[in-house]
């Protein structure tokens, strides 16, 4: 007997994600990970820590101002010792603080730069908290491997010591914003992550245009650029006028990095970066649909497009590796060999070309430096070989998550043709009940609606003609004697406009409503998926038929006792629907149990191909919400509108419908393949 589950156990961030998350701190990766990161904490020293960002956190905390830079400046700082904006120095100044309070009290330690360090853990725990919501803990060993014990972060956060973990945090909590439609909170992550480094500038573009790929130009879109607006000049604009955060901020160095690689022409330089990142755009924004999957490994390809062709500062190959990492644990590919290649080479490319950090060994008191060595030099040759072999190595990458993401991935860019949808039946009032639900789902953008009815030009009345072609024909009487030639010219001028405006058409799904009784055969090589409510008394047999017989979706739907009443939905005692065996119906009857307590009994054909499932009981829009949530993976792509689920029978329709259009998605995408 299954238990009925709590509403929380579902939520964005309940119980059960919550449970999910645990299971993370079980593994011993995981544990081993963390032991080596607190570890470095404590024992090691980077060098950039004490010659640069450590005397700009200890004058912020002991000489507060409104303009810490500026003060930082005048008191004799290294310009480059900070440049970073006010919520990467918010980030750190709290454990900072602490650590500094405690270094008063307690002399001969480091508790500052331990509670500097400790910030970065933090953050870095954060990216691989945030990476398993955003895979949906797709797979834990494959994310601790590829993200957690991934050499790159170890050494470029923990020996190293940039601080890059802090604006890429911030930017995964953007991305989980927008996947829990939670557009304000998720304006003011993409803020604080480009507040804390300008170079995060370079995803925005690509969460705009995800945005108005799923929503359109809709009140979201606008919300988000709003507040992003709003939010942008409120951590801006009190320090524009500051000398010392123009210099430090806004100047650094690292921003000529971006003008390094260009092609000469004649007395003018064509700088490559921008041409490759605006293509990189160009072939996002083509796309027809994109999904969060598209949407990731686009953002990734975008910082991909920047690191393979400047020389990039050690920090930045912070930014690719979460996406990296999501590339490597849905595809499943790549994690080992190429994924250890990268690193090796990426480290090792740091290591000879930067400073690092000297390392403390305890109980052995002995201390060793590991980093660039200028007393020992390797030949040009082989660093030019590293260098060489990480570039490659990125350039591979890049083309790898491509052809995932941008072509093997993408079910929406298949084709380039609507996904149709036909729907007929006899209850009248039933039908127009379950448009109208589908009208609340789908934005209006993404569903186009068309009437057969709409494309008779004739005066006669449309039951006569619904009448004629409901009998297809079949019997001789006066009606069909009467109407049968005109009938079969209007019929004619009917498909061929039927046909020029589906051609026509420019949106994702097309529902077709076949009022008049129009056969399937007609547009039976158009249609991909048929729903038939109360069409006939024989489902059993049709539903066997065009199963066994027909290459498109076939979705019977039957009510029993239903009354012409304003609320119908509780006037109805139950549904009947069909599902082939091995789809659908065990999660719907599981799921539609544990979360609504509905009546559902099953019976198998004797054919043993497929399930007839009867369903009692009035479930609320929540848990139908709720059950379509966990049966279908895909759903934040569907770009559905929000507490739009019906309440009742029609919302387990929708459910129905949308897994339906989500298995024909991917058989088209295999086709293709």
């Amino acid at each position: 007997m299954l238990i009925k589950l709590s509403r929380k156990a579902f939520s964005p961030f309940g119980v059960k994600e919550i449970n999910k998350i645990k299971l993370i701190h079980k593994e011993p990766f995981f544990l081993i990970g963390l032991f080596l990161k607190i570890s470095l904490v404590f024992y090691s020293f980077p060098l950039i820590h004490s010659d640069l960002f450590i005397p700009f956190i200890s004058n912020s905390i002991s000489n507060i101002s409104l303009d810490p830079w500026n003060s930082f400046l005048l008191k004799g700082g290294n310009i480059n010792s900070f440049p970073y904006g006010i919520s990467m120095l918010i980030s750190y100044w709290p454990l900072s603080s602490f650590g500094l309070f405690l270094e008063r009290i307690i002399d001969n330690y480091d508790f500052l730069v331990i509670g500097f360090k400790l910030s970065s853990l933090i953050f870095d725990y954060s990216v691989l908290i945030l990476l398993s919501i955003i895979t949906k803990h797709f797979s834990n060993r494959i994310l601790l491997i590829s993200y957690w014990l991934s050499p790159i972060i170890i050494y470029t956060t923990y020996i190293h010591g940039q601080l890059d973990i802090v604006p890429v945090a911030f930017l995964l909590g953007c991305i989980c914003m927008i996947n829990w439609n939670r557009y304000r909170s998720a304006s003011l992550f993409i803020v604080l992550a480009i507040s804390s480094k300008m170079s995060m500038l370079i995803a925005f573009p690509f969460i705009l245009i995800y945005l108005q790929k799923r929503k359109g130009f809709n009140k979201e879109f606008f919300n988000f650029i709003f507040s992003s607006l709003i939010l942008g000049l409120f951590f801006f604009l009190p320090f524009l006028a500051s000398e010392g955060f123009w210099t430090m901020v806004l100047k650094t160095r690292e921003i000529e990095r971006l003008y390094v690689t260009f092609i000469p022409f004649n007395n003018l330089k064509l700088y490559v970066v921008p041409i490759i990142y605006i293509l990189s755009l160009y072939l996002v924004w083509r796309l027809k649909r994109i999904t969060q999957d598209l949407f990731l490994i686009a953002t990734g390809l975008g910082f991909f497009s920047i690191l393979i062709f400047v020389p990039a500062a050690p920090g930045w190959f912070i930014w690719i590796l979460p996406f990296l990492t999501f590339y490597q644990v849905k595809s499943k590919k790549d994690f080992i060999f190429l994924g250890f290649l990268f690193n090796l080479f990426t480290v090792l490319n740091i290591y000879l070309n930067s400073k690092g950090a000297f390392i403390n060994i305890p109980f052995f008191e002995n201390i060793f430096y590991l980093g660039k060595n200028e007393n020992f030099r390797l030949s040009n040759h082989f660093n030019n070989l590293v260098f060489s072999a990480q570039k490659s190595l990125s350039i591979l990458f890049a083309i790898r998550m491509y052809f995932y993401g941008l072509r093997r991935n993408n079910f929406y860019g298949i084709s380039s043709n609507p996904l149709l949808i036909s729907i007929a039946g006899n209850e009248k009032i039933i039908i127009n009940k379950f448009i109208k639900t589908l009208k609340k789902l789908f934005p209006e953008k993404d569903l186009n609606i068309l009437i057969a009815s709409d494309c008779l030009n004739t005066k006669q009345d449309n039951q006569s003609f619904s009448s004629i072609a409901l009998e297809n024909n079949t019997k001789e009487n006066k009606n069909t004697k009467t109407y049968k030639p005109y009938y079969a010219n209007q019929i004619s001028e009917c498909i061929q406009l039927l046909n020029k405006l589906i051609d026509n058409n420019k949106k994702d799904y097309i529902l077709f409503v076949n009022d008049i009784g129009l056969t399937q055969e007609i547009l039976f090589e158009r249609i991909d998926i048929s729903i038939n409510i109360n069409a006939s008394n024989d489902f059993e047999r049709k539903f066997s038929l065009s199963n066994n017989y027909s290459k498109n979706s076939i979705l019977n739907f039957e009510f029993k006792d239903f009354h012409d009443v304003s609320n119908i939905s509780h006037n109805i005692s139950s549904l009947t629907t069909y599902f082939p065996i091995g789809f659908l119906h065990a999660q719907i009857q599981r799921l539609s149990i544990a979360i609504a307590s509905l009546n559902v009994d099953t019976e198998v054909s004797q054919d043993k191909e497929w399930i007839k499932m009867t369903i009692q009981g009035y479930p609320s829009s929540e848990d139908n919400s709720l059950i379509a949530q966990s049966i279908i993976p895909e759903i934040d792509d569907y770009s559905l509108k929000e507490e739009s689920w019906s309440p009742g029978y029609f919302g387990i329709m929708q459910i129905i419908l949308l897994a339906t259009i989500s298995k024909t998605l991917k058989k088209v995408s295999i086709n293709a393949k």
